[in-house]
């Protein structure tokens, strides 16, 4: 009996060893256990600003967020380019005028890669172009810095979201 025991133990040793090969191998389904809860993927934003103080402001603003990652910095154009190769962020923050390269002109070359992030053009500049030029640099928003603590947490979800968002004052502005 004390074989035959140390007999089947060895064989369910076995087809346990087996079954664990077959499963890092892909070849058997992976099942979660019953009570499993789907945690959702945080998104990941790459921040993109010349100014070193309002960088770290919307990377500190972002950090309390549960549902998003900052993946990444950028303090010019062509740096937000090389970032969005390199880390394949879901949005990537631009500012208008950088240095190298304008936050446009990043947008253009993002849009050319094989990556397909949101953009979110964020800036202190205003005219009354700025949301056409927008859409054409296919952009998909964008928001003021003026009305950054209205509006910024909103655009960056609306556009993760798949919505666009235009910045509300200028909405304003433009309806009245």
């Amino acid at each position: 009996p004390v074989a035959e025991n140390q007999e089947q133990e060895q064989e369910q040793e076995q087809e346990e060893h087996s079954s664990s090969a077959r499963a890092s191998r892909g070849l058997e389904k992976a099942t979660a256990p019953p009570n499993a809860v789907s945690i959702p993927k945080r998104k990941r934003v790459l921040v993109a600003d010349d100014h070193e103080v309002t960088r770290h402001g919307v990377v500190s603003l972002l950090a309390d967020q549960p549902d998003i990652e900052v993946c990444g910095e950028a303090q010019d154009g062509l740096e937000a380019v090389a970032k969005t190769r390199e880390l394949k962020p879901d949005l990537v923050i631009l500012d208008l005028t950088m240095p190298q390269l304008g936050g446009f002109a990043a947008a253009y070359e993002i849009r050319k890669m094989d990556v397909s992030p949101k953009l979110l053009i964020f800036t202190t500049h205003f005219y009354p172009t700025l949301e056409e030029s927008v859409r054409s640099a296919r952009c998909d928003g964008y928001v003021l810095k003026g009305g950054a603590s209205r509006d910024l947490l909103r655009g960056i979800r609306a556009v993760l979201g798949g919505d666009k968002f235009y910045n509300s004052e200028a909405a304003k502005a433009r309806s009245a």
